[in-house]
């Protein structure tokens, strides 16, 4: 009888292992499950990329403004005088 009892426990156990009752078997599943809800996550994203419209927003930052822009916008707000204008719009034109 005692032979039987062990005999039915390794059984049992050999069982137990192949099923998925087994030791890590739960880290699989939550693997896979949280692969499959990351893809789910992917495709929503990139079904709603395709459908919407367009971003306004310009892919680049905007260029910076020519150095001749910069001493219009300087006299126009009082900040060089019009003698300091006309002596930088001489060197620029040099330069240039």
């Amino acid at each position: 009888m005692l032979a039987m009892r062990r005999q039915g426990s390794a059984m049992m156990h050999d069982y137990d292992a192949g099923t998925m009752h087994g030791s890590g078997s739960w880290v699989t599943l939550l693997v896979g499950f949280l692969l499959f809800l990351a893809l789910i996550w992917l495709a929503v994203y990139w079904i709603a990329r395709a459908t919407s419209p367009p971003s306004t927003r310009p892919l680049s930052r905007p260029a910076a403004p020519a150095p001749r822009d910069v001493l219009d916008l300087r006299l126009a707000r009082g900040e060089i005088t019009p003698e300091e204008y006309g002596a930088t719009t001489r060197l620029l034109d040099r330069s240039a």
